[in-house]
């Protein structure tokens, strides 16, 4: 889940201060996660499909030449994460957009949602996830270092990436959709058509659909869904509010407090600093 500065402080794209991201120890800082453990990944390769095997090979090597092979040291970092420590894939990406541009990371993101780990007697093998929730639906990991890096870029180049995520909203389903959506800072109203579709799930909202809260600009949208499921929120997507409705956020806080409560300690202090005494 993505943890946002100062709770006044809006998404850089809207008028917030971006904050400086160079890493030059990325790459050395990713592979030394990926080999901590290769105990875990050089038995698991001759239980995965061949063309995975490959793939983690290549991860394994630090061969970053295509989008398949960086998806697959996404979804294998992911397996170093730990609560409380620097997500390893943020070195990751860091790394990849020195070498690279950010629609070839984002390719790699996407691929990436394709892939699922498996375990089976201490050894950690990749497969194919076919629709699946992957570590990366629940966890944006990468996703959200990106969503960092874009919000430093000239316009013209922040629409090539917003062209190519169009392409693959074109042809995915709903969570990578809303996955693309809390990417893309300004596009609202993808946002906001992707919120209509979770709102209209027979199961109930969705938890991916909270991400939306990091990108909707529209109050009254944002409102409505707290009412209907506010209860549901968790605190993290909760502080992400700032970012798409910055100082906008305070009836939505304050119908959040006066209806469901605050749980977090971080919030209460955010709702404070936009809501005054009140």
């Amino acid at each position: 889940m993505p943890s946002l500065p100062a709770p006044a402080k809006r998404h850089p794209r809207r008028g917030g201060s971006p904050r400086p991201l160079r890493n030059p120890r990325a790459g050395p800082v990713a592979l030394r996660k990926l080999q901590e453990h290769l105990d875990w990944w050089l038995p698991g390769r001759g239980r995965a499909d061949p063309t995975l095997a490959a793939l983690m090979n290549a991860a394994l090597s630090f061969e970053l030449d295509m989008a398949w092979q960086a998806a697959a040291l996404f979804v294998m970092l992911r397996v170093n994460a730990k609560r409380g420590q620097a997500d390893p894939v943020f070195a990751a990406i860091d790394y990849l957009l020195e070498k690279h541009n950010p629609c070839f990371v984002l390719e790699a993101l996407c691929l990436g949602e394709s892939l699922e780990v498996a375990s089976d007697s201490g050894a950690f093998w990749l497969e194919w996830s076919y629709g699946h929730a992957t570590p990366l639906h629940s966890q944006l990991g990468g996703w959200e270092r990106l969503r960092h890096h874009l919000s430093r870029l000239p316009d013209a180049a922040c629409a090539e990436v917003v062209e190519h995520a169009q392409l693959w909203r074109d042809r995915s389903e709903l969570p990578l959709r809303c996955t693309l959506s809390y990417l893309c800072s300004d596009q609202s109203e993808w946002a906001a058509d992707d919120l209509a579709e979770c709102l209209g799930e027979p199961g109930g909202f969705p938890a991916y659909g909270w991400r939306l809260l990091a990108t909707l600009t529209q109050v009254r949208l944002v409102e409505d869904l707290l009412r209907r499921y506010g209860q549901h929120c968790p605190d993290e997507w909760m502080w992400c509010l700032h970012s798409g409705l910055g100082q906008q956020a305070g009836g939505s806080f304050e119908l959040l407090r006066e209806r469901w409560g605050m749980r977090s300690q971080r919030n209460l202090l955010a709702a404070s600093a936009l809501l005054g005494d009140r």
